[in-house]
């Protein structure tokens, strides 16, 4: 499967040209003024001025309730560590990332963010269920119906002191990195996550074989940059998503359903929250304060989560969207008129919808009390057809299902060419009126059809799990959308001028002023998001220990 971090070739050219640019004595933004290097620090300044009190969660765990240590048969244990990656080993690793962009660049990294990363980092499988904790009247609804005896995992990723070799003391701020689709359940960061780097960066630098920084870097996926994160003083979670690593055997994933990211969002942070106490005899605390980043899929679980940790009075400080889906509707619209069109081509990464068209379809088809189709047969957004119970080649539920879901390789090979065959011939349908009338909102245009066409519970659902109103005027911490007109998966129509008329909401660019990843397909607009997003976070230098009017950023 490609993995957006295993993009370097493409990277080469960006990476000289827009993050040399980002760190030289001038650059030029879209408003024609001349900045500095000081432009990068002070990216975030505008909102960083103001304390808030957030949860502490330091009586999180309920009385009869303790952190728990189980784990699936061949995984790594619950709450227990995974390894450690000395500071040596994360600078080596950033100057990999940056490798190719040039001798300013690398004299940019030892100079100027080299001595911003000054902790060692442990890494954790952190897991928890909703049953453990006593949630907030905020957060409880997300705890209700599916998923809540669900037992959720989160690589946790944790600064240490290399002088005492303990967690550093304090308080401390998070990231939280939601990674893309992934369709086989293993390949996750609590499963993936290197316990150490000495004797890959080793063998790498014996051999000079470039093939192996594709292992190390792929190895970590989305959670390469919370490496970083945790080597500036914070901590990172990488919750595993319901479905997938310590829920993997008990629990089917779902896909674009807003609850059920919610859910492991508000578990991952109450059981880090617990967990840190613990391991640090109460001498360090998350400080309730958290910046956000996901990566398509994880896009949308990033902003639904992000909405869920403000109402909770965490303060956001940032939240970043990577070539993000936000409507499955608009998802499901640019599917069909890519097939109608004769836009499919193995070439393109449109051509991953035959991969992942029937875990969506699926996702809304289970007898879920997350989505208002539930309990509807005649509803389902996977077709009849493609649900036959004796005959598993035309039986998606059995593909897909925990705890023994079938390979990426083995759905393409039962896949049925035209992918929109497997969803509801009602909604494809419906789709392709929608793309008549010029409309890239069906279920709004057709209103007042849905009953007579049998998709009327379809649409509810679709629309209940749709974040784009929450772009256009529920977000009001920092939001950046960084995506490209040239993406064959994540539509660019989703995003209209009314969400940027939110002062919270705008389109990543570079120094230059210049829009990151314009023109670039998912896969590699998706790299080209996260490489930019961490050299700013990085340049920030976010350090505990320092009084807010004294950030260096």
């Amino acid at each position: 499967m490609m993995k957006p971090l295993l993009m370097l070739p493409l990277l080469s050219a960006w990476l000289s040209a827009v993050l040399v640019a980002s760190i030289g004595t001038t650059s030029s933004t879209s408003s024609g003024s001349s900045v500095g290097t000081s432009v990068v620090r002070n990216a975030l300044s505008d909102h960083l001025r103001h304390a808030s009190i957030a949860p502490r969660g330091e009586n999180i765990l309920l009385p009869s309730r303790s952190l728990q240590s189980t784990s699936v048969e061949g995984t790594r244990e619950c709450n227990a560590q995974i390894g450690l990656i000395g500071r040596d080993e994360v600078l080596a690793v950033l100057n990999i990332l940056y490798s190719e962009g040039g001798t300013e660049l690398v004299a940019y990294i030892n100079g100027v963010l080299a001595p911003l990363l000054k902790y060692d980092v442990a890494s954790y499988k952190i897991c928890g269920a909703c049953l453990d904790f006593d949630a907030t009247s905020a957060a409880a609804s997300v705890c209700e119906g599916y998923g809540n005896d669900a037992l959720h995992s989160s690589l946790v990723l944790v600064p240490i002191d290399p002088d005492t070799g303990d967690v550093v003391q304090g308080s401390l701020r998070t990231s939280l990195l939601y990674h893309g689709t992934r369709m086989d359940v293993d390949d996750v960061a609590t499963n993936t996550f290197p316990a150490s780097l000495s004797e890959g960066l080793q063998e790498l630098q014996a051999s000079g074989d470039t093939s192996l920084i594709e292992a190390l870097l792929g190895s970590m996926g989305e959670a390469l940059p919370g490496l970083m994160h945790a080597s500036l003083g914070n901590l990172a979670i990488v919750p595993d998503y319901l479905g997938y690593g310590a829920s993997q055997p008990t629990h089917n994933r779902t896909y674009f359903i807003r609850q059920s990211y919610e859910q492991a969002t508000l578990v991952s942070w109450y059981a880090t929250q617990a967990w840190l106490s613990q391991a640090s005899g109460g001498c360090s605390e998350m400080e309730g304060v958290v910046s956000m980043e996901g990566t398509s899929e994880g896009a949308y679980a990033a902003l639904a989560s992000s909405s869920l940790l403000n109402d909770m009075g965490v303060r956001i400080l940032g939240l970043r969207l990577n070539v993000p889906v936000a409507s499955p509707e608009a998802a499901l619209v640019y599917m069909v008129a890519q097939y109608d069109g004769g836009l499919i081509s193995p070439t393109k990464d449109n051509a991953g919808f035959t991969a992942f068209s029937p875990l969506s379809a699926w996702a809304y088809s289970q007898d879920l009390p997350l989505v208002a189709n539930s309990g509807y047969a005649n509803q389902t957004l996977l077709a009849a057809e493609w649900m036959v119970d004796d005959t598993f080649e035309r039986n998606v539920p059995a593909w897909l299902e925990s705890p023994d879901p079938i390979g990426v390789e083995e759905i393409v090979a039962l896949m049925p060419p035209f992918a929109p065959d497997v969803f509801r011939p009602a909604m494809v349908q419906l789709a392709r009126d929608a793309i008549a009338a010029n409309s890239t909102t069906p279920c709004n245009t057709f209103a007042d059809e849905l009953v007579e066409r049998g998709v009327d519970r379809l649409c509810e659902a679709s629309l209940d799990n749709d974040l784009l109103e929450l772009l256009a005027s529920g977000v009001i911490y920092p939001t950046e959308l960084c995506y490209s007109s040239g993406d064959t998966v994540a539509p660019a129509f989703q995003f209209t001028d009314d969400m940027f008329a939110n002062e919270f909401v705008s389109r990543t660019v570079g120094l230059d002023g210049r829009h990151i990843s314009e023109g670039a397909d998912h896969g590699a607009a998706a790299g080209a998001c996260i490489f930019h997003n961490l050299v700013v976070y990085l340049a920030a230098g976010v350090t505990p220990g320092i009084a807010e009017d004294d950030m260096p950023y």
